[in-house]
């Protein structure tokens, strides 16, 4: 399998707000650690139905909501016609105005390219910017996709994950050689009969 491409993927926003609205329910933790102040430009990058971009603006933030598919987008603005959304590749995106905060819950996982969305992030923040994001981590579902590859392996293929998945100490290292100076990282245990476990919780600050 090749590392998937983020604008192509078709997205259930039916199913991401029913069967799997644990990932934006897990992701109110990681709004405590954004602490969203009044009249702060934030930006919500990869966020899906709009959920944690709608809570994030009762705290009087200036948030604008970015997301690859245009079934979450839409799904997005009929549920929250006040709130802004862009749709945009996580791994190449820009604004006219910087933005004070960058939070992403549960969709860099999903990335192969870390380095292009962080080149992104740290160009959209201003001098100080924090970048604060929730991703899964090393051992996340992975009995899943050992299962995926030996029935591959049986069959004569070799399949890459289409996750990425990386430890604490692995993507500190990948945020501070982009830049940023990493104030918290830490890898939590979740709700083990969704088989989330090992998912990455980090507060990031840029220092460029």
């Amino acid at each position: 399998m090749s590392p998937r491409d983020c604008t192509d993927t078709e997205w259930d926003s039916t199913s991401y707000d029913g069967d799997h609205s644990f990932v934006f329910e897990y992701g109110e933790d990681i709004v405590d650690l954004l602490e969203p102040a009044p009249d702060e430009r934030i930006l919500d990058l990869g966020c899906g139905t709009g959920h944690l971009t709608n809570q994030i603006a009762r705290s009087g933030a200036d948030i604008v909501g970015l997301d690859a598919s245009a079934e979450m987008l839409a799904e997005a603005r009929e549920r929250y016609p006040d709130r802004e959304f862009v749709r945009a590749d996580a791994r190449e995106f820009a604004f006219e105005t910087d933005f004070d905060a960058v939070f992403s819950n549960a969709a860099l996982h999903w990335i192969p390219e870390q380095d292009a969305v962080l080149d992104s992030v740290a160009a959209s923040l201003r001098p100080g910017g924090r970048f604060v994001a929730e991703l899964g981590g090393v051992g996340n579902v992975q009995s899943i996709v050992d299962a995926v590859r030996a029935a591959a392996s049986e069959h004569g293929y070799e399949v890459d994950s289409p996750w990425y998945f990386p430890s604490v100490g692995e993507y500190a290292t990948v945020l501070e050689s982009n830049g940023f100076e990493v104030r918290y990282a830490t890898l939590f245990e979740v709700d083990g009969t969704r088989r989330q476990s090992g998912r990455v919780g980090l507060v990031a600050c840029d220092v460029w």
